[in-house]
């Protein structure tokens, strides 16, 4: 870095919720979001010892279009298959306008995470987004406790190593 380049001291990802928790029909979606957040989760790591800060901006569902046809590349044919994930994406399009999030707070609680000293590296956007992803942790901890038996037959034993 040159010496009188300007400094960035904050970098914001924007992300979703789905980054945190998935849905049937939104694979490729999540797929991509976690992806991001584990990159960005490295990332503020690297960046940490120069003083940047790294943050995550999770919304849950915004007043928006977004989950429109305007917006959503769906298929011109549907199969009898999968009526579960077509109902799924039915329900997404038929909520515009009764989504809970307003993208006029969403923006000025983005420019807040920008400018606060310690906000978190994960940050939440919505009372729905606090919901899936509080879930999301009941789950994997409970998962972890179910899986912590066998997980932990899986080292090499002390005096053999």
């Amino acid at each position: 870095m040159r010496q009188d380049a300007q400094r960035i001291e904050t970098v914001l990802i924007h992300s979703s919720i789905l980054g945190l928790t998935s849905f049937p029909g939104w694979g490729l979606y999540c797929a991509g979001k976690f992806a991001l957040e584990g990159m960005t989760e490295s990332l503020a790591a690297e960046l940490a010892e120069f003083d940047i800060k790294v943050h995550l901006v999770e919304p849950g569902y915004m007043r928006t279009d977004f989950p429109t046809s305007n917006s959503l590349g769906l298929p011109t044919r549907e199969v009898d298959a999968y009526p579960s994930i077509r109902e799924m994406t039915r329900a997404h399009q038929d909520m515009p306008g009764t989504q809970l999030g307003d993208p006029a707070k969403a923006a000025a609680a983005i420019i807040t995470v920008a400018l606060t000293e310690n906000a978190p590296l994960h940050q939440l956007l919505g009372s729905d987004s606090v919901q899936f992803a509080t879930a999301r942790v009941e789950t994997l901890r409970a998962e972890i406790d179910a899986a912590r038996e066998l997980a932990v037959t899986t080292d090499i034993a002390p005096s053999a190593a």
